[in-house]
């Protein structure tokens, strides 16, 4: 039930998980259109005033959230979570925790798995290779 608009790249690291009712676009109309109104469809793409059309990047093991939208040209880092709803409007830096329209940043992933990490110490090796600590 989710929508990946593919006007341009989409780029989907490993491990990612994308929950449902999730929108990722890679362009918008909402300028081109009242520009050209009616003569819209009858303008090639790429002469669209107004068009925007940017590809979208989510870093490895990132969760995004059922009932996220992500807009054109965002980068999301990776270990990253994007809560549930979330309207990703600006770039996202690593293991960030971001949420909320726009979405913010309201945590550190890195601080929700260390005691996990403490716990169970074998995986901190794995973990170190992907997270470049």
């Amino acid at each position: 039930y989710s929508l990946f608009d593919g006007t341009d790249r989409i780029t989907i690291a490993e491990g990612v998980q994308i929950g449902a009712w999730v929108a990722i676009f890679t362009h918008s109309t909402h300028i081109a259109i009242r520009l050209h109104g009616r003569h819209y469809v009858s303008v090639p793409e790429d002469e669209k005033v107004g068009f925007r059309r940017a590809p979208v990047s989510i870093g490895a093991y990132t969760f995004v959230g059922a009932g996220s939208q992500i807009f054109p040209g965002i980068t999301i880092g990776k270990g990253v979570i994007v809560t549930a709803n979330a309207v990703v409007k600006r770039d996202v830096p690593d293991f960030a925790v971001v949420a909320g329209d726009p979405a913010e940043v309201i945590g550190d992933t890195r601080l929700m798995d260390r005691p996990y990490l403490r716990k169970h110490r074998d995986l901190q090796a794995e973990y170190d290779v992907w997270a470049g600590e």
